[in-house]
């Protein structure tokens, strides 16, 4: 009987939560691969507050697990500060209330998960704010790791018991390689969301790169000083205790300049239909050439991205946009489920829109053009080597 009342439980949770966003799905976006549309489906999330951002998802243990980043209060110089929030699925389309992860303040800025094969869930964090930050923040240098069991006992998220370790990549350029331009800091700040995933073995972690100094920023008040904004990828081979050097990525038809704008990368592992084998799919919320929206890219290697597709629109804001992708992960029938965060609170901007979550099936394989875009691409080159004008495509692929 107690089965039964739950099983009634999420359905009238999931009946509530399709008419909290809106009257269906109106709220939702439209999203497409290849021309291909997909029509979005809410995500029901207990207690969500308008200033969470930096969501994550990992099934870990015998819980699907969702973490984001929740505005705590102000200190004294007037800057936010920040507390982690955790939640654990509860149905299909449903995620229960939240509870803090508290201990992890110094991890709570840029938080991403990942998930060991004995269900030990994995955070890393953390930011460097050495020089002119550093009377604020003095124990603020660098990315840390902390663990936390997920066993058949832990059935909600405030169970959960981190044990907090020690730095695991400074912020120092001359130590990890890690780029940072900006004059103000003369170490990596670090300042955007991490990811994390595994490919052939290795760990990778990605983070934020500003890439562009203030002197190249020809246009600063377009830009509004944040332009500029890339990734770089640290990688691992001892789940996550030592790291390689960071290096940028690479996104092709895409160069590091004050106009493009990457916000953060999420990446994921997925698997190529096409080729029979696993490949990475990044989605980013970014300004590219003036087009603003959630944009798509592959890599096999974790480095060098394929040329971004925009499968997204989005309106620009301050050189940032408010549509935040969370996952992406395999369906059945080669399908794709992409969970996107829409309306999010994006730092100084007043707005009244409520935040939310929803979740998009995409058809095709990422990896591949479509024929006739592609025969368009092909078309265009051939011009180019002759000096002619080359045929506009109507296509969202940058390049």
């Amino acid at each position: 009987i107690r089965r039964d009342m739950g099983g009634i439980h999420n359905v009238v949770l999931l009946l509530l939560a399709l008419a909290r966003v809106g009257n269906s799905r109106d709220e939702c976006k439209d999203a497409f691969l290849h021309g291909r549309g997909a029509q979005g489906y809410p995500e029901h999330v207990k207690g969500l507050n308008q200033t969470e951002r930096y969501g994550s998802i990992v099934a870990c243990g015998n819980q699907t697990v969702l973490v984001t980043r929740k505005v705590s209060g102000v200190d004294r110089a007037g800057h936010d500060t920040y507390v982690n929030l955790v939640r654990f699925r509860e149905g299909s389309y449903i995620f229960g209330y939240p509870a803090e992860l508290g201990g992890l303040s110094l991890l709570s800025h840029n938080m991403a998960q990942d998930c060991l094969e004995n269900g030990t869930l994995v955070v890393y964090g953390g930011q460097d704010e050495t020089g002119k930050m550093a009377l604020r923040y003095r124990q603020d240098r660098g990315i840390r790791r902390a663990t936390a069991h997920i066993g058949a006992q832990i059935t909600r998220p405030d169970q959960l018991r981190f044990s907090p370790g020690p730095i695991v990549l400074s912020g120092n350029p001359s130590d990890t390689k890690c780029v940072e331009r900006r004059s103000k800091f003369p170490h990596c700040q670090f300042d955007g969301l991490l990811s994390l995933v595994r490919l052939n073995g290795k760990l990778l972690l990605y983070a934020r790169a500003n890439a562009v100094s203030e002197v190249n920023r020809a246009e600063p008040k377009m830009f509004n000083g944040i332009g500029g904004r890339w990734s770089q990828v640290a990688r691992s081979s001892d789940e996550g205790l030592t790291w390689e050097p960071f290096r940028l990525i690479s996104i092709a038809g895409v160069g590091i300049a004050a106009e493009n704008n990457v916000y953060f990368v999420t990446v994921s592992r997925t698997f190529n239909h096409g080729v029979g084998a696993h490949q990475l799919v990044a989605l980013f919320p970014a300004i590219l050439k003036g087009a603003g929206g959630v944009f798509m890219a592959t890599s096999n290697d974790g480095y060098h991205f394929s040329q971004p597709i925009r499968i997204m629109t989005s309106e620009i804001i301050q050189q940032r946009t408010p549509d935040h992708p969370i996952s992406a992960r395999d369906l059945p029938g080669g399908k794709v489920e992409v969970i996107i965060q829409h309306n999010v609170k994006l730092a100084k901007v007043a707005t009244r829109k409520r935040t939310f979550l929803c979740r998009y099936e995409l058809e095709g394989d990422w990896s591949q053009e479509p024929r006739r875009q592609r025969l368009r691409r092909l078309h265009r080159h051939r011009n180019r080597k002759r000096g002619k004008p080359g045929v506009r495509s109507r296509s969202s692929t940058l390049g």
